[in-house]
């Protein structure tokens, strides 16, 4: 049975080199029938065998990236958004950046995952710059993918959240009339029915740079939520006026059957707690003007500034925990603990306290992952921060889940390997400066992921140089 599963392994691997897999499941099968891990090492992990793939080496200012099947083909596109691939001249302020989308698309299933045809639906010209964290959903509810824009930051003064519409992602269409052009900058966005009539509903949040007045500058925040009329037009309401910012999940924290909000709390300086959740009382009604009943609740105070997060089992205990990033600057004196030491910047996880003790849990319980990272890019203190977004995914074929994660301002785009005692071995996947965004999607269909991410750097002398997006295939042998 084993040299069956064996045989069947190496057939599928000769077409993964050629992009594509017949049966997506014939590897992970093999991982099944066989009971070992690839590395056949007790307790440490293994870092696999490692392909590389450019799919642009010459993307000027990627930052973020996402991966569909946009036209539902079979086929998965990339979709990476640029923050200031092109700047202009100041004008009265500081210089407007300008970004785009770019999509890039393979001829076939065989085509091989080094050549890819790009299109740009949405470009410099549009005017906006540090185009965030692109999402790949259907917003209008015509059947058809779209891709949300969150826009802006701090550097640009003014943002927007919009949606391309597909297929062909040309026609760009706001979620609501307050979002088409605003001084508030978004990250992401989070879908749910929120009020249970059956549509679906935007959970977002936002915030805005204040500059001084003869004072320090300062960050209006916002938590909203859009009421969908399932077509396409959508209505907001604010939920709370001094919290989140960038970054939004939503999560059943406390086990009630609805779905609360928990974001990290990245702008200050600095905002304490770290990360917050928004425990959901009452549904939005006429009752309460649509707003929703809301109890905001602390779950960490430690770790300075908040920035990613993700609920998942990590540990293999068969009970999500809430997996986080934080992203300081070793340098920044607003980032010290109580003994003025600077707070560390690292990967941690937390436990979710029980039902019983959810609600009044100030502090939940925390594990290092990986600690030490340390701002390698220029800048002042309160412009750097490491580590970066994170993503998660059992990348070594040991059935324990691994973090992706980059460096942001440190050097290097890692990979935190889970060890059988549940520690983490940090490897780094590749060096080189300030990469950006990096997420595990099986672009080949060989059921099991690749890594997808992008380079942004930072510039030389005054000048930018040219990123990159690439590949990196995961191989057992």
């Amino acid at each position: 049975m084993i040299r069956k599963y064996l045989v069947i392994a190496l057939a599928a691997g000769s077409l993964c080199a050629l992009g594509a897999c017949e049966n997506p499941d014939q590897e992970a099968e093999l991982a099944i029938e066989s009971g070992a891990p690839y590395s056949g090492v007790v307790g440490a992990a293994v870092m696999p065998r490692v392909t590389e793939y450019v799919v642009d080496g010459a993307q000027m200012s990627p930052g973020y990236v996402a991966v569909g099947d946009l036209n539902q083909d079979g086929r998965k596109e990339i979709v990476v958004t640029t923050l200031r691939e092109v700047v202009g001249p100041p004008v009265g302020g500081p210089p407007p950046m300008m970004g785009a989308v770019h999509i890039y698309s393979r001829a076939s299933k065989t085509t091989p995952m080094d050549q890819w045809s790009e299109t740009v639906p949405f470009g410099t010209d549009k005017g906006f710059g540090f185009i965030n964290l692109p999402q790949i959903k259907d917003f209008d509810g015509d059947g058809v993918k779209d891709i949300a824009l969150n826009m802006g930051f701090l550097a640009t003064r003014f943002g927007s959240q919009q949606y391309l519409k597909g297929p062909e992602f040309t026609t760009s269409v706001p979620f609501t009339a307050e979002t088409a052009m605003t001084p508030y900058f978004y990250h992401e966005l989070a879908t749910t029915d929120l009020d249970k009539d059956g549509q679906m509903d935007i959970v977002t949040t936002r915030a805005q740079f204040v500059p001084p007045m003869g004072g320090p500058p300062s960050i209006n925040l916002a938590l909203d939520w859009y009421k969908g009329d399932g077509v396409g037009g959508y209505t907001r309401y604010t939920i709370d006026s001094a919290s989140c910012g960038s970054v939004i999940k939503l999560y059943d924290v406390d086990k009630d059957g609805d779905k609360d909000i928990v974001c990290p709390q990245f702008f200050g300086p600095p905002r304490t707690p770290s990360i917050v959740w928004f425990e959901q009382i009452a549904k939005p009604e006429e009752a309460n003007a649509m707003q929703g009943t809301w109890a905001k609740h602390s779950i960490d105070s430690t770790t300075g500034l908040g920035f990613d997060l993700r609920f998942v089992d990590i540990d293999g205990d068969k009970k999500d925990e809430l997996v986080y990033s934080n992203h300081n600057h070793q340098g920044n004196p607003a980032l010290v603990d109580a003994n003025g030491a600077p707070i560390p910047s690292g990967i941690y996880y937390f436990e979710i306290p029980a039902k019983q003790d959810v609600l009044t849990a100030t502090q939940w319980q925390k594990v290092v992952v990986d600690e030490g990272y340390l701002v390698t890019a220029p800048g002042a203190p309160n412009t750097q921060g490491t580590p970066g977004l994170i993503d998660i995914a059992d990348i070594n074929f040991d059935r324990r889940l691994d973090i992706i994660t980059s460096g942001d301002g440190a050097d290097g785009l890692f990979v935190l390997l889970q060890n059988k005692d549940k520690s983490f071995t940090r490897v780094e996947l590749e060096g080189g400066n300030m990469w950006g965004q990096a997420v595990a999607a099986d672009i080949d269909n060989c059921g099991k992921p690749e890594v997808v991410a992008v380079q942004h750097g930072y510039p030389i002398n005054g000048v930018l140089p040219p990123g990159q997006v690439k590949i990196f295939k995961f191989h057992r042998k």
